[in-house]
């Protein structure tokens, strides 16, 4: 992936990812996230009441299991627009959790015991708040640091549980 290379070569994620098609920002959201040792799916499909949802990214690692709405914008976003796209990658982080061992199969991971939904929004630029009705919005610059410590503040982020 040209993406990939470029990155190895030094050119800067946040110069690049403005260059990105939306197929290909969800491509190099998954190449780090499986870069970091999570393993991946995307574009997943789920059908919930006669109706079909798109999850972009949903990745694995031990119990946690990210369910990511990646958002191509050039420009943020903030207010009504931002609580839609929140209420509704909400939605789907609940499909998801009632479909995850299904989902997990499909990723070649037998999910035993009862894993942690964390619904995120990735996007290319940085955008306020960071974290909207428990959800996280990360800029794709800062994807890695979010990911290695994102457990010290568990308590501020909406992490959906089966049971």
């Amino acid at each position: 992936m040209v993406v990939v290379e470029a990155l190895k070569h030094g050119i800067p994620i946040d110069v690049l990812s403005k260059y990105l098609t939306w197929k290909d920002f969800e491509y190099t959201v998954q190449n780090i996230l499986e870069n970091l040792g999570y393993d991946t799916l995307i574009h997943q499909r789920l059908k919930f009441n006669g109706k079909t949802y798109e999850v972009d990214v949903v990745a694995f690692y031990g119990e946690i299991v990210l369910c990511i709405d990646c958002k191509h914008w050039k420009h943020g976003f903030k207010g009504k627009i931002l609580q839609h796209i929140v209420e509704n990658h909400l939605a789907k982080a609940n499909i998801l959790l009632k479909n995850i061992k299904k989902i997990g199969e499909k990723a070649g991971k037998k999910i035993v015991n009862k894993p942690k939904i964390l619904p995120m929004i990735i996007c290319l630029t940085e955008t306020q708040p960071k974290i909207f009705n428990g959800v996280p919005v990360v800029p794709i610059l800062k994807l890695k640091s979010f990911l290695e410590g994102f457990y010290g503040y568990l308590d501020q982020l909406r992490i959906l549980k089966s049971g």
